[in-house]
């Protein structure tokens, strides 16, 4: 199994080819008109959601151990139930 640092590498190389992808994809959207125009735009919005989540999820493997943990993609924010407002 891959070490988390490990892991951050792997989601560095997948954010660059996301970043190429989306640059290719603007340089289409130039010369397009109509619905091509707006499937390319759709393609760009969901590439650069993709970036965005991929360079997330590269910073939370790369600062796992060392930096506290919003709970955005982890149980961080988690907390037991409670019964008559005692903790069992």
């Amino acid at each position: 199994m891959a070490r988390l640092q490990e892991l951050s590498g792997q989601y560095r190389e997948a954010a660059a080819r996301l970043r190429l992808g989306l640059e290719a994809a603007k340089q289409r959207l130039e010369s397009q008109e109509g619905t091509e125009r707006q499937v390319t735009n759709r393609e760009i919005l969901m590439l650069r959601q993709m970036l965005r989540e991929m360079r997330e999820l590269r910073q939370l493997a790369e600062e796992y151990y060392t930096r506290p943990r919003s709970g955005k993609y982890t149980t961080a924010d988690l907390t037991a139930p409670r019964i008559n407002e005692e903790k069992r």
